[in-house]
């Protein structure tokens, strides 16, 4: 058993279930995250050996939309981007396109029945875009490097951020634990997984 929590940038970049671990581990049965996330599992590798591999989707939807929406209100602005337009991605569109937001996004794969524009945002070409003015502001929570966040951005006042800690409220961090643990009885009880991704 492996349990995975993203919501703490520590174990988001240093915790996981790759390659390696999955093969030095031969009785694992179930990888199980505290996070949507799944990018720090070897889905592949998972898959072939038969282990079960589970995840909180949901759960943290709403706490991050409006932490998403509770930061970009600290810096006006009419176009919002949103990277990853899956189920927070969507909240936070929704809730950014009550005020009036013109809404852009990048996604892995095109979301054809919304009607928001496709938009590519680079890190790097971000932070240059800020300090050369061709950016008005920026509000970010999740950073390419983890935990690592590029220097430029901690002197700039048109940049608000936050440390991968939006869905850290008492009441999601419970409820994320409690999806883990009732995945894990289900595992080990042999029911069905509530969660299941692999």
């Amino acid at each position: 058993m492996i349990i995975t929590t993203s919501s703490e940038l520590w174990h988001a970049t240093a915790v996981g279930a790759d390659a390696e671990l999955i093969d030095s581990l031969p009785k694992l049965e179930i990888v199980a995250t505290c996070s949507a996330g799944l990018d720090k599992i070897d889905l592949v590798k998972c898959k072939e050996k038969g282990i079960q591999v589970t995840n909180t989707p949901d759960v943290l939807t709403d706490d991050v939309a409006d932490a998403a929406i509770g930061l970009t209100l600290a810096i006006s602005g009419r176009s919002v981007g949103i990277i990853g337009l899956g189920r927070i991605g969507m909240a936070v569109a929704k809730r950014a396109e009550a005020f009036g937001c013109f809404i852009s996004y990048r996604s892995r794969a095109e979301k054809p029945n919304t009607k928001y524009k496709g938009a590519l945002v680079d890190e790097s070409e971000l932070v240059s875009a800020l300090l050369e003015d061709r950016l008005a502001a920026a509000v970010l929570d999740v950073f390419e490097h983890e935990p690592q966040v590029p220097e430029e951005l901690f002197g700039l006042e048109n940049v608000v951020l936050l440390p991968h800690a939006a869905s850290g409220t008492e009441e999601t961090r419970k409820a994320t634990a409690d999806i883990v643990i009732e995945n894990l009885e289900a595992c080990f009880l042999n029911k069905p997984l509530l969660t299941p991704v692999v």
